[in-house]
């Protein structure tokens, strides 16, 4: 596998990108959510998969978001702060937000796709 310079994207070339992969390990009917008021959803997909974590089987609705900061910040604490504010911002639309709630939430970053 080729190094990829991930820090160079575009925040829409970032969410293309994780588009991409939601549809690999997900399948064909996963939706891809366009430029939209979408509840910030870059893809979704309802019914069984394969958990990459774990490797087991698993059913319920998955929403895939992408996080992408184009100047990341110093220290990985305010990087993690960041990245929590932006799930919780995200997850405050969903159940009493008016968006059906995903069953569990896995959060990614650009550095899931340069360690594996």
């Amino acid at each position: 596998m080729g190094d990829y310079r991930l820090e160079q994207l575009s925040p829409r070339e970032f969410e293309h990108v994780v588009q991409a992969l939601a549809i690999n390990n997900l399948g064909v009917s996963s939706i891809i959510w366009g430029d939209s008021p979408d509840g910030g959803r870059e893809a979704t997909f309802e019914g069984s998969f394969r958990d990459l974590k774990t490797g087991l089987t698993a059913s319920g609705l998955v929403v895939v978001q992408a996080k992408f900061l184009q100047r990341p910040h110093q220290t990985s604490a305010a990087q993690a702060a960041w990245a929590l504010r932006q799930l919780q911002s995200e997850m405050a639309k969903y159940g009493d937000g008016g968006l059906k709630s995903p069953q569990r939430v896995h959060l990614r970053d650009k550095r899931d796709l340069t360690t594996h």
